[in-house]
């Protein structure tokens, strides 16, 4: 296997590097393993590329998601400088994060908008005008107000009587039955 050996040829296989053939025999099979060796590495091109392609996918799926709440976030809606508030609701512990409505303040559209992603929430309507949407489970709700709109998450989820006391006054913090 000495370079100097009449029997042995040097080929050269690409980006410098150099492989021995066995005389022209081996010579002639050497285009058969480099083909293998391309398709393997078109294959490893071709999987590295789906998988960013997927990874990018999954980053837009995850940016349309309120990180707190778990809920879609629509289109429009800016995070405020505000920190996310913990506090205790009924018994539960709240999370409250509150976002700017920039395109839109109108409620109803926002309610469309909520109500065709959220098809089993319970809605209720404030004395006030504002709507809020709040999951079955009771773990997380969005409140409708215009401008801005916060997201909740409660842990564990609120009873019906703790959903109605929300509906009734959802910028309350406390949990008081009328």
């Amino acid at each position: 296997m000495r370079p100097a050996d009449p029997g042995w040829v040097r080929i050269p296989i690409g980006f410098g590097d150099l492989r021995r053939a066995r005389l022209l025999d081996d010579a002639r099979r050497l285009p058969e393993r480099f083909r293998r060796k391309r398709h393997v590495r078109v294959l490893i091109r071709q999987s590295t590329a789906a998988v960013l392609l997927l990874g990018s996918v999954t980053v837009l799926a995850a940016s349309t998601t309120e990180p707190v709440s778990g809920l879609p976030l629509a289109p429009g809606l800016t995070k405020t400088g505000d920190p996310i508030r913990s506090y205790t609701f009924c018994g539960k512990n709240a999370r409250r994060v509150i976002y700017l409505a920039v395109d839109s303040q109108d409620i109803e559209r926002e309610f469309s908008w909520y109500s065709e992603r959220m098809p089993h929430a319970v809605v209720f309507t404030a004395a006030s005008g504002f709507k809020t949407l709040i999951t079955p489970d009771g773990t997380a709700a969005v409140e409708l107000r215009g401008d801005f709109i916060p997201f909740l998450h409660f842990s564990p989820g609120l009873s019906p009587t703790e959903m109605k006391i929300l509906g009734a006054d959802p910028t309350a913090v406390t949990c008081k039955a009328d």
